[in-house]
């Protein structure tokens, strides 16, 4: 899916676009042309609605399941028509043999994504979607540029709570700017708080973390710039808590004051100092020797709950 230079009027939107570009969600681009044909140019907010509710809904369907299950067959039925137990939706961009398209109107969309959400997808309420969200390894099966527009969501306008009983909350808008095209753009990579592999020598990380998949869940995920992950290879938890608590510090001088007790390199020093880090804050205020199973359930439950707050709206939920 290549981008037209779309006339876009939000940083979501545009945010949107380069993931459903970069996450190649190749099946979405018929009605997102038709769309464009439709609105790009005399409506362009009414295309910007659109972007929305075709990239929050595959985030919504696809942080829900372990696969893609049919999400290509569900959009070539709102292309060329279908019935859904008992309800038809579209055509939106093939004609039928008799009658003519429907204009794919973002309210008109989101109200059949709606409907495939909840009879294909059995999510019926927010609770429904916050219990699988957090439940499934999402680190293991969904792709970087997803799990990107996910925490950028969860962390906009977010200020840090009460680890570890509340990780994060919503904050006041305009409190913290995270879903942008520049956060999106500047090279973030995920991180995996209890590392992938289990160290036998380590027993800072819980050992359940490492049973039924709980150390690709969401809450033992964040995002991380690829150089200040790298330095945190095969540290224990206290050692990130560290790393953490400098990586989310906004006061450069007092940064600098906690960079003098590691051994850094010139050129990673001056890095640290300088890269202010949204997504771990909260991590370094949780004040524990360990990090656990039950700190990935409580946090993985929290994101969930922000994730589905920032990017349901755009499909009415």
């Amino acid at each position: 899916m290549n981008n037209p230079g779309l006339p876009t009027s939000s940083d979501h939107t545009q945010v949107s676009i380069q993931m459903l570009i970069r996450g190649n969600h190749t099946i979405g681009r018929g009605l997102l042309i038709r769309g464009h044909e439709e609105f790009g140019e005399t409506s362009p907010r009414l295309f910007d609605r659109l972007v929305r509710v075709v990239a929050d809904f595959w985030l919504l369907w696809r942080l829900s399941r372990s696969g893609t299950n049919n999400i290509d067959l569900y959009h070539r039925m709102l292309m060329r028509g279908g019935d859904i137990d008992g309800r038809s939706i579209g055509p939106y961009c093939r004609r039928p043999e008799a009658g003519r398209c429907r204009t794919p109107h973002p309210d008109a969309v989101a109200e059949d994504l709606r409907w495939i959400l909840r009879k294909k997808g059995g999510i019926a309420s927010r609770e429904d979607w916050i219990i699988k969200a957090s439940e499934l390894a999402h680190g293991a099966t969904c792709g970087r540029p997803l799990l990107q527009y996910a925490f950028l969501g969860a962390y906009h306008d977010s200020v840090v709570a009460n680890p570890p009983k509340e990780f994060i909350r919503k904050g006041a808008s305009g409190s913290l700017h995270t879903l942008t095209p520049a956060r999106f753009d500047s090279g973030l990579t995920v991180e995996h708080i209890a590392p992938k592999i289990q160290r036998v020598d380590d027993t800072s990380f819980g050992d359940q973390i490492y049973r039924e998949g709980r150390v690709q869940r969401l809450g033992n995920l964040t995002l991380l710039p690829k150089r200040e992950n790298r330095i945190l290879s095969s540290k224990s938890w206290r050692e990130k808590q560290k790393y953490f608590r400098v990586y989310s510090e906004r006061d450069p001088e007092e940064r600098r004051r906690w960079i003098e007790n590691f051994s850094l390199d010139p050129e990673t020093a001056n890095l640290l100092a300088q890269r202010f880090v949204p997504f771990c804050g909260d991590l370094a205020q949780l004040r524990t020797r360990e990090w656990n199973e039950t700190h990935v359930a409580v946090r993985g439950k929290n994101l969930a709950g922000l994730i589905w707050e920032r990017f349901a709206p755009s499909l009415r939920l």
